[in-house]
């Protein structure tokens, strides 16, 4: 059976805690009530229902800039999914689920936008690794122990890596109307 049809039985049956069955009920409920909605409504909703704009408020209270950068990465997510009418039409592009491809589509020219975790193992003629800053590549939340700011430098050699005839290392010196240090590692960089 599915995962919401393993949910829905642990429910019924009432296996679970009172408390933990009433949260699994809340988030069936909640899904049954977005899966006609258009992706960008389903998503709002869930924010709204959740309360997640609340709990990034509490997260981040020490840190405005923390919570703006995430409150904008859900504003982006909100506007990309909404060209889309449905929510897999929207992870298709975005390459979370991976179609088949033929080789012609493997072959064709273009862009590709990319994580550095997520393009482990691959290589490309031409890579632009941006946001080579401080707070950004290293991290602001790894520059309190040495071996998460060791993690960040291993994460900079793969993004380095993945490029077999042309790098580009890329920084801002002003994001947001703040002036950017560029990061410690291009500065390692022979």
């Amino acid at each position: 059976m599915s995962l919401q049809d393993s949910a829905r039985f642990e429910v019924e049956k009432k296996k679970l805690s009172s408390k933990l069955n009433e949260q699994l009920k809340n988030v069936i409920l909640m899904l049954d009530y977005i899966k006609g909605m258009k992706p960008d409504d389903a998503i709002r909703e869930v924010i709204t229902r959740v309360k997640y704009l609340k709990y990034l408020l509490n997260y981040s209270k020490d840190n405005s800039m923390d919570y703006n950068a995430r409150l904008e990465n859900l504003e982006q997510l909100v506007y990309s999914v909404s060209k889309k009418n449905t929510i897999i039409e929207f992870l298709e592009e975005a390459a979370l689920i991976k179609g088949d491809q033929d080789d012609s589509e493997k072959n064709k020219k273009g862009v590709i936008l990319s994580t550095i975790h997520a393009s482990k193992g691959l290589e490309y003629d031409v890579v632009f690794l941006v946001s080579c800053e401080e707070g950004l590549l290293p991290h602001y939340k790894s520059m309190t122990f040495a071996a998460d700011i060791e993690e960040e430098r291993r994460l900079m050699y793969v993004g380095i890596t993945r490029a077999k005839r042309y790098l580009h290392l890329c920084f801002s010196k002003c994001r947001k109307g703040e002036f950017n240090q560029k990061s410690r590692f291009l500065r390692e960089i022979e």
